[in-house]
């Protein structure tokens, strides 16, 4: 697949260097959750640790899709196969970066890299607007 790149911003697939970052994020996103208690967020935490996104990518490289600007991680997007159906399991953009077409380029190259079945939950506001504008 080809990476997305314009304005300083890359979205590829996540490198084994790039783990320890993206695992660091995501605990950060999810611990901001107004709407997951602490048994949630541990759990969720758990399941994307550095180890297990770095053994995530070495079995389906583009499951973990991460955006940089100017070289800082900015966003990322976890999917996962199930039974052949690609699955958007987590997708974020840090707090710094939103509102600068991020999250739409980590939708785009998912889009490019599989045929996609996108639910939302109306609960995560903002990601409605993100759904129509891709729709």
């Amino acid at each position: 697949m080809s990476n997305i790149s314009h304005s300083n911003l890359t979205v590829v697939g996540m490198h084994q260097d790039d783990a320890e970052a993206v695992s660091t994020l995501f605990n950060q996103i999810v611990q901001a959750l107004p709407y997951y208690n602490s048994t949630a967020k541990e759990s969720e935490i758990r399941k994307y640790s550095a180890e297990l996104l770095r053994r995530s990518v070495q079995h389906e490289p583009e499951s973990v899709l991460i955006a940089k600007r100017n070289g800082e991680l900015a966003g990322f997007c976890f999917s996962e196969n199930d039974d052949g159906l690609m699955w958007l399991a987590w997708f974020a953009v840090h707090p710094s970066f939103r509102k600068q077409g991020i999250g739409l380029a980590l939708l785009a190259r998912l889009e490019e890299t599989y045929d996609i079945l996108l639910e939302a939950r109306e609960l995560l506001g903002d990601v409605g607007e993100l759904v129509r504008a891709c729709a």
